[in-house]
């Protein structure tokens, strides 16, 4: 009998595993950050459409059912996108489950990405061709981006399906590596715009672009069939910015109005057309009816609802892509019918119920032609849907693979990859901010950081950043070759990303003592308090608003008519003014749309420098250096006035009897001149502000001669400026904490 010799081999205990975090948790998780990170566009967005400057507020008004009439539509945008994407859960179910992505689900993202990046290069190169910068090597590379993206949008689809396995797996790396630099490149635009750019519309748009690259990056280019949708769906609920609005809208506008002059005349209505404002002449001894398309200073209402109606019933039914277009495309032309109808119904109602034209009935009448619009839109999808014949056999949902078990792994991956994006998102982030302080030193950390630091910081921040770009892709082709089981460690580096970028943004904020949301400062005096007799000069009448121009101009606009009491032949003069304070929106109402709006045909539009002459203004030394200040003649005390001479925007107008005239404004902005909206836009708020006010004073003088008109605003200002400026805050009390006075 032999014997063995038996070795102990020391028992290895089993590896502690950890389950998978369940995908709802994820989500979770993910859409607080993501609320958290664009958090100031969301609450701008809600202020602007709730009518408000206070979430409070804001709330309130969407209790009692008051609304910005033109974005009203924003409110259920969201539960739209929400809709679409439960009718496509079984696809989203599938792409999470871990179905593998094949050639054909990479085309679409490709193009989405392809005019994304294409889209903002070649406005960029045109801008610069335009403005004689084709030489520049900015416009080079913009051009050059634009070609690229452009190839990449009309061959790339196809290169892929022609392409190996091997090479489409490597592929759908790269696009979701481009989902984190478009998720990047929308944050960091969102920043610049939330900052020193000051662009809301532009803020909106960013924030889209980085949802649908942090999508991408998550959940692979296949869900971009099904998210893209939804995910641009939401930028209709971004204000547009009011110079590209009120182009179109003023178009639309004079279109509607011709139009539905031209149905009433039909109907035999007797009705007079003035630029965009229409008379109805009842007859009968009844008084005429002004009706007015929209407002004098709105854009056209209901008009971005129209386009998000007409895209929710073309992407809510079960359509081939061409007629989803065609469907998309006809929505501009159902707006401008539905607007015809509505301004002829009110045409016809002006005749026996005047009322139902003014205020909230004429909203009310506005919202209900939705009804019309919503008929028509099905309509044309009735007739698309019967040009096509269908055999029945269309194929249904796609099954879902396999349910996969959680994922055990030795180590959390999504740990790793949460540090990873930590990581990815600092070193990023911290390029960033280095570029913007070698670019704008005095924007960025009050200037404590100098520029030649802040070069070598870059260097090595770069020179970091690209292994660890190199690192991601490598991890990007393993996890999608694993599917479901590198699910984890995509979401951990989501995850990781966000936290640091939420992090760093509120340390970036912090740092630079930047207010996003401005608080309301006061009047120190009421206009109404103003004499009526100043200097030479007397109020002789008080033009009243209408309830929508009240509603549109604030409770502290003033219309006033005043005439020279030691020169009774010299024509009188409207002056108007206008205030604004802890407003989320600042487009100010400028005459170019109302005079127009009123048919009124613009000669010429210059920008010219105003004088304030006198005995009383004087300059005063101090520790904030050379101030001018004059007395007020009706409030007492010297009033700080920021400069004697005030850059205007002068326009001249031929009425409807071709008589000219001059309208000179200007805007009075946290203590500052500024001559147009896109000065006050652009400069009258710096970043640090805490409060914000702006006050347009505006000047509509019965002559055509610029000089003329030049002189007679400069006397009548100088006389009147300061009882305006005792009005308005005292800009050095705001900042030194002086106004509003504390309760």
């Amino acid at each position: 009998m032999s014997s063995s010799t038996v070795t102990n081999v020391p028992t290895v205990q089993n590896p502690v595993r950890y389950r998978a975090i369940p995908g709802w948790v994820w989500g979770g998780v993910i859409g607080a950050l993501c609320l958290c990170l664009f958090r100031a566009v969301i609450t701008r967005t809600f202020l602007i459409i709730a009518e408000s400057n206070n979430v409070a507020q804001g709330l309130g008004n969407v209790l009692r059912g008051k609304f910005q009439p033109d974005w009203s539509h924003g409110l259920l945008l969201p539960l739209i996108s929400l809709y679409y994407l439960s009718q496509h859960r079984t696809t989203l179910a599938g792409l999470w489950r871990g179905r593998k992505q094949d050639a054909a689900d990479l085309g679409p993202a490709l193009r989405v990405v392809a005019a994304i990046v294409g889209g903002p290069a070649g406005l960029l190169a045109y801008l610069l061709w335009h403005r004689g910068g084709a030489g520049h090597v900015v416009f080079l590379a913009a051009a050059a981006v634009t070609v690229a993206a452009a190839a990449a949008f009309l061959v790339g689809p196809l290169l892929l399906r022609r392409g190996s396995p091997a090479a489409c797996g490597r592929a759908c790396a790269l696009l979701r590596l481009a989902g984190i630099g478009l998720f990047f490149g929308g944050t960091f635009s969102f920043g610049w715009w939330l900052g020193p750019g000051r662009n809301d519309m532009l803020q909106g748009y960013s924030v889209i672009v980085a949802l649908f690259g942090l999508a991408m990056f998550c959940l692979g280019p296949a869900a971009m069939k099904v998210l893209w949708f939804p995910l641009f769906y939401l930028a209709l609920a971004f204000k547009v910015s009011d110079r590209y609005w009120d182009l179109l809208a003023d178009y639309l506008r004079l279109m509607v109005a011709r139009s539905a002059t031209l149905v009433l005349e039909v109907l035999r209505v007797d009705v007079d057309l003035s630029g965009a404002r229409m008379t109805i002449n009842p007859g009968h001894g009844a008084a005429p009816v002004p009706l007015e398309i929209a407002d004098a200073c709105s854009g056209l209402r209901s008009l971005m609802a129209y386009i998000a109606l007409g895209l929710a019933v073309a992407w809510l039914s079960q359509r081939a892509a061409w007629q989803r277009w065609v469907m998309a495309a006809m929505t501009i032309p159902v707006a401008i019918v539905i607007n015809i109808g509505r301004v002829t119904t009110l045409g016809l109602l002006s005749l026996r119920w005047p009322a139902l034209t003014q205020g909230q009935a004429h909203i009310f009448i506005g919202m209900l032609m939705l009804i019309p619009a919503l008929l028509l839109l099905l309509a044309i999808g009735w007739v698309l849907d019967h040009m096509v014949i269908r055999d029945g056999s269309a194929d249904g949902p796609a099954p879902l693979p396999p349910a996969a078990g959680p994922d055990p792994v030795i180590l959390p991956r999504w740990l790793l990859g949460a540090a990873s994006g930590l990581a990815l998102a600092g070193l990023v982030g911290g390029c960033y901010l280095l570029a913007m302080t070698i670019m704008r030193p005095q924007d960025m950390f009050q200037g404590r950081l100098s520029q030649g630091l802040a070069l070598g910081l870059l260097l090595a921040a770069a020179a970091a950043l690209i292994p660890a770009i190199w690192l991601t892709w490598r991890a990007l082709r393993r996890d999608n070759a694993q599917g479901l089981a590198g699910r984890s460690g995509t979401l951990g580096v989501a995850t990781g990303i966000l936290l640091a970028c939420v992090l760093g943004s509120d340390r970036v904020l912090a740092a630079n003592h930047l207010v996003i949301f401005k608080l309301a400062v006061p009047l120190r005096h009421e206009f109404v308090e103003i004499p009526a007799t100043v200097g030479h000069w007397k109020r002789v009448a008080d033009i009243p608003f209408g309830e929508e121009e009240r509603e549109m101009l604030g409770p502290s606009a003033v219309n006033w008519v005043y005439a020279r009491t030691d020169r009774p032949d010299t024509a009188a003069a409207i002056f108007h003014l206008t205030y604004y304070t802890g407003m989320v929106d600042t487009v100010p109402h400028v005459p170019e749309r109302c005079e127009l709006a009123g048919g009124a045909q613009e000669l010429h539009r210059l920008t010219v420098a105003l004088h304030l002459t006198g005995p009383g203004y004087h300059h005063e030394t101090g520790p904030a250096g050379n101030k001018v200040y004059v007395p007020s003649g009706f409030f007492g005390g010297n009033v700080l006035v920021p400069d004697t001479e005030i850059p205007a925007t002068l326009c001249a107008f031929a009425d409807t009897h071709d008589q000219a005239y001059c309208v000179i404004y200007f805007f009075v902005a946290n203590g500052e001149y500024f001559a147009n909206p896109d000065a006050v836009r652009a400069n009258g708020f710096k970043p640090t502000d805490r409060y914000n006010y702006y006050s347009k004073v505006q000047l509509r003088l019965p002559t055509g001669d610029v000089e003329a008109a030049k002189a007679q605003a400069s006397e009548l200002l100088s006389i009147m400026m300061p009882e305006v400026l005792a009005c308005l805050p005292d800009w050095d009390q705001v900042c030194a904490g002086l106004w509003p006075k504390k309760k």
